[in-house]
């Protein structure tokens, strides 16, 4: 199984509470603004890290202070894929605003804030979840593709809803989109492995 997705696969009252949560003025959000070399991109998000303990460090180590009310979420991936779980390697929440496309802000670079590129998250075998806390249009493109490539394949897609995870192989290249016509994209994603 290289992809899985289910929708309503939490109850609504958590849905709700996870929307509320990332979306208070006490939730702490960090602009994250990424230069893609390959395709000459900018792109400016919002990150909070809740968890980046990676391959190597003891689980917990980088945990922030909302990792707890974030982690049953992980629990509910297990159930999804039907799966024992390992490790969880990264829990980060992004927040993607549309923007407009002025080429005139920053010159020389061909397209201002069109997302990310194609991109794998780890290195060692592993599965990416994703949880949307909201519905958005920006959809998630995974690839066919395994190793970087000069072009890319579309494997499928998932487009965001509200309480919608998205899980596939973590092997697979991925990109997002930015928001066009809704307020904000906002999605949680779990990188981890599995017994």
């Amino acid at each position: 199984m290289e992809h899985i997705s289910k929708e309503n696969a939490l109850p609504s009252a958590y849905q709700d509470e996870i929307e509320r949560l990332l979306y208070s003025m006490d939730f702490p959000w960090f602009a994250n603004h990424e230069h893609f070399l390959n395709t000459n991109t900018y792109s400016l998000g919002f990150t909070h890290l809740a968890l980046n303990d990676g391959p190597d460090l003891p689980r917990g180590t980088t945990a922030s202070n909302y990792f707890n009310q974030l982690l049953p979420i992980w629990y509910a991936m297990g159930d999804v894929l039907g799966q024992e779980l390992g490790k969880l390697l990264r829990l980060r929440c992004g927040l993607l605003v549309p923007s407009g496309s002025s080429n005139q802000i920053i010159s020389n670079v061909d397209t201002v804030d069109g997302g990310d590129e194609a991109h794998i998250d780890f290195l060692c075998p592993h599965w990416t979840g994703l949880y949307y806390v909201n519905d958005s249009d920006g959809d998630t493109v995974v690839y066919n593709e395994t190793k970087p490539s000069d072009e890319y394949t579309v494997l499928t897609t998932s487009t965001p809803k509200k309480g919608k995870m998205f899980i596939f192989n973590g092997k697979h290249y991925h990109s997002s989109s930015k928001p066009k016509e809704g307020y904000s994209r906002c999605v949680l994603t779990f990188n981890f492995t599995t017994v």
